[in-house]
């Protein structure tokens, strides 16, 4: 029996001393991306129905290639068709919002939990709160643990970096990219209430964002403490403007989009057979990079024939953007490229989870790419650390960076 095995049979066994004691399950795992969730809860029907009498279950996903593929597969690789066939319904959180099941004689298995804890999808989790439920998921955000702990008690909570010291999964290498925003004047900006227009740089865009955002964020602060409501809105208002406007900014970053390209340039002269994916978070960025790309500007026919492509080997690179995030395989990877990314610490988490998913001879070599900036002073112009360096620092605070490196081609070098 593997040390994965184990695992997975010893969190087995917490959830089914839960139902034993309660006759009753409405509660949630967290167990990290590639130590087999799917493969605890399946291994679980059986027991879990001889427990409760529940007839027939629902899986709940979150897209439709989950729905129409991914977990049928996971049935039929470990010899569970006739359940899936028998018992299992597959539906979306979209749907849920149109239900009215009497679900009493259900089991509801809330896939990727996390996707639903928003005041929405949400009320599947109230509305049906005397049914039994069991919940699963890689990680649950901060922002979120109170919603998980009202609906959904953890039993289980099984982090990265627990499973990499055991041994389950792989401590991917990653190397962190520090680069400097873009000093050419190439940036299309207009600043004040649309009158002016003007080409400007990444850099200087950022800084004067950046700028606006520390003056807010200091009004807001004063006016939580008078506790003036309407300064609150406001400002709360321009606080999420100008942290949108510094976000795009690094989205769309032309300095990234170089030493993104140079970066796989480099990857294949190591090996004319390495593939790459990169992880960019606007289409018109993810295109400026590579040529076959995975998005939703465009066909699900292309989308489909570049993934294919791409797993085959027939092409060595692949651009995502917002998708493959949750539940898909990718085969013989050797590099990703975090080119763009936002400050949702799921998101990221599930991207490297594709990674962990490798087998111990496909381990990928990570790159994440970091921006930097010129911030102005009143003693001059200093570097500084962009957004994307707290996002990076919340997506890794539980992850094993022993074997980490840094690549630092910033103008001027420091420690930030």
């Amino acid at each position: 029996m593997t040390e994965r095995d184990k695992k997975q049979q010893e969190i087995s066994e917490i959830v089914l001393s839960k139902v034993k004691e309660n006759k009753f399950i409405h509660h949630s795992i967290i167990v990290a991306t590639g130590v087999g969730k799917s493969k605890i809860i399946i291994d679980l029907i059986k027991p879990l129905q001889e427990l409760l009498k529940f007839k027939k279950i629902i899986i709940l996903v979150d897209n439709t290639r989950l729905r129409d593929n991914n977990w049928k597969e996971d049935f039929e690789k470990w010899g569970f068709e006739s359940i899936y066939k028998d018992i299992i319904e597959m539906n979306t959180y979209q749907t849920v919002y149109k239900w009215d099941k009497d679900l009493s004689n259900y089991l509801l298995i809330a896939d990727e939990m996390d996707f639903a804890f928003t005041p929405g999808y949400g009320k599947v989790f109230e509305t049906y709160k005397n049914c039994n439920i069991i919940g699963m998921t890689g990680y649950v955000a901060d922002s979120k643990r109170d919603f998980m702990n009202k609906y959904l008690p953890c039993l289980v909570e099984y982090t990265q970096k627990q499973a990499q010291e055991d041994g389950i999964l792989n401590s991917t290498p990653i190397t962190f990219v520090k680069y400097d925003l873009s000093k050419e004047k190439n940036s299309l900006v207009t600043y004040g209430k649309g009158s002016k227009t003007f080409k400007t740089s990444e850099n200087i865009s950022y800084n004067y964002w950046d700028k606006q955002l520390r003056i807010t964020m200091g009004k807001l602060t004063k006016a939580k403490i008078t506790s003036d409501i309407s300064d609150i809105k406001k400002y709360e208002t321009f606080r999420k403007l100008y942290g949108a406007k510094r976000a795009e900014i690094l989205y769309n970053s032309s300095a990234s989009v170089k030493l993104t390209r140079r970066l796989l340039d480099y990857i294949h002269t190591l090996d004319e057979t390495s593939k790459a994916v990169i992880f960019s978070k606007r289409t018109a960025q993810s295109s400026l990079i590579t040529t076959t790309t995975y998005h939703g500007e465009n066909t699900k026919l292309i989308n489909d024939k570049n993934f294919e492509d791409f797993n085959k080997g027939m092409v060595r690179e692949l651009g995502l953007v917002d998708k493959i995030n949750r539940g898909v395989n990718m085969r013989n990877l050797n590099f990703a490229i975090f080119e763009g990314y936002n400050s949702s610490d799921t998101i990221l988490r599930q991207r490297l989870g594709r990674l962990m998913r490798l087998d111990p001879e496909d381990l990928a070599t990570i790159f994440i790419m970091i921006p930097y900036f010129m911030r102005k002073t009143k003693d001059g112009y200093k570097q500084a650390a962009t957004a994307a360096v707290k996002w990076v620092n919340n997506m890794l605070n539980d992850w094993n960076l022993d074997s980490s490196k840094i690549w630092d081609y910033r103008t001027i070098k420091s420690d930030l």
